[in-house]
This record gives C-alpha cells, structure tokens and sequence, in this order.
C-alpha cells in the first residue's frame, strides 16, 4: 500500500474509534448500573457484596476518574456562563436517575442486612489499614476511607441519637423508618410429597418513599399473586426456622422490587415483615 494511502487509512481508522468513543456519561452510566446490578445479586452475601465493590471500584476507578475529568474539562471550555451553566446541567440530569436508582438500592441494601458482624469487622480493617498507611504518608488516605464509610459502613449500624431518661443522657439506635403498607393475611399450600401443609401469613412493608403509596395500591393485585407464587413453591423445611424467614424476606424484596424497577425507576420495599407466619 502507498505511504500516503496508508496514512489515509490509518486516519480514517482513528476518526472511526474516536465517533465510536462513549460519551463520559455514558461511560459514568455503565459503572453505575454495573454497581446497581452487582448489588442486588449480592442483597443476601453482603461481606461478599463489600469485597466484590471494592475490587471492581480498584479495577475502574481509572476509567472512571478520566471520564468525571472530561467532563469537567468540557464544562471549563464553555465560555459563556448561560451555555456552560446548560452543559452541567445536562450533565447532572443524565447521571442523576441512575445515581439515585443506586443509592436506593444501596440503601435497601444495608437496612437488609444491618448489624451484620461480619461486615463491620471487615470495615474496621479496611479503615485501620489505611490509617497505618495515613500515618506512612499516605496523604489523608483516612480522612477519605471515612468518606467511603459514610456510604457503606454508615447505612449498617443505626445512626446513634441523645435521649433523657431519669435526668441522664442516654444514646439510643435511631433507624430510618418508611411508610408501612399491608396485604391481607394470605394462606398458602406449601409443596410437599404427600398430603397437605398451609403456610398463613400477614405481610407488612416498608417502603423506600412515600410516592410509592399508589403505585403499590395500583399493583397490590398484582404483587399478591408474585407473593404467593414464591410461596407455594417452599416446602415445610423452607419455612421453619429464623434464617429460613430472614432467607424469604430477601428473596420476596428481590423479586418484588425488580418487578416494579420499570414503572419505580428504582426500589420500592425496604423491609418486609411477618406479623404472622404460622405453618399448619
């Protein structure tokens, strides 16, 4: 091939990459959604779910700091204040559903399995470990683990508030607390070889926002019929005993928020609780 041919192809070749390059949204967006997905796989392995984060956040972050720089690069070109003021604000409208899709997810997430042991001995190492290499020169590597901790060590312990009580102050657990939402008590035949067994159980949620209410009204109907479709699939060994219960809330929140992600944008349940659940 002539030089001057093979350099035509070689631009060409690099003029086709580059109208092929995601956008820095786009790129923000996959590792947000990838981060979403990765969280409600891992709803029930929570130390497994902290592992698995911080490994993908070590893979990416070059990726994902080069993107948030450009732009922030392209809003710095911009001249004129009213044009730039627009880009950012375009910016902020394509990263902020998916954003607050994850934060929702994150935090029904962490309501699941707050109080986990585990979790918070694995937190606590990974916060002395970088003080050591904070006091190594580290260059404020702490001061940045417990800006991380605020977001994923914070949501697994309750948030500690001041009550009086006999005239002293004592610190109490405040946890977030949702609008609740019933069904009636259903009664369910469980799958067993011989016989009959019935599972009877009241249901009460907690839900991640108030504007859900009628959303959830709308397709109580529907969410009923998924409840007891999971449910007359468990055997008697399915439902006794305390993990076997923990095991159903999670599945139930699982499967009943990815079926309202569509028409919600993000979680929906943040808890599920059993007034009643008695096996007969």
């Amino acid at each position: 091939m002539p030089y001057r041919n093979r350099i035509s192809s070689g631009l060409f070749t690099l003029l086709v990459l580059t109208s092929c390059k995601n956008s820095p949204e786009d790129v923000l967006i996959h590792h947000i959604d990838n981060v979403a997905a990765m969280t409600t796989a891992n709803v029930s392995k929570p130390l497994d779910y902290i592992v698995q984060l911080r490994a993908y956040l070590r893979n990416h972050l070059p990726e994902i700091a080069s993107a948030t720089f450009e732009l922030l690069v392209q809003i710095d070109k911009i001249d004129n204040p009213k044009d730039r003021a627009a880009r950012a604000d375009h910016i902020v409208e394509s990263l902020s559903q998916p954003a607050q899709k994850l934060v929702a997810m994150m935090t029904v997430f962490a309501s699941m399995n707050k109080g986990n042991a585990e979790v918070a001995e694995y937190l606590a190492k990974m916060q002395e470990s970088y003080a050591q290499t904070n006091k190594k020169g580290g260059s404020g590597l702490a001061k940045l683990l417990r800006g991380i901790g605020g977001g994923l060590s914070g949501p697994f312990a309750p948030t500690p508030v001041q009550m009086v009580v006999g005239g002293e102050a004592v610190a109490v657990m405040e946890e977030p607390v949702g609008p609740a939402w019933k069904l009636a008590p259903l009664i369910v035949n469980l799958r067993v070889a011989e016989g009959t067994r019935y599972l009877k159980v009241a249901l009460e949620f907690e839900l991640t926002s108030e504007k859900f209410l009628n959303l959830v009204d709308q397709r109580k109907g529907r969410i009923k019929d998924q409840v007891i479709e999971f449910l007359s699939d468990l055997t008697v060994d399915d439902v006794v005993g305390s993990d076997n219960k923990q095991y159903i809330k999670e599945r139930l929140l699982t499967r009943l928020n990815h079926s309202l992600e569509g028409e919600s944008g993000g979680p929906v349940f943040r808890r599920v609780f059993f007034p009643e659940f008695l096996v007969q």
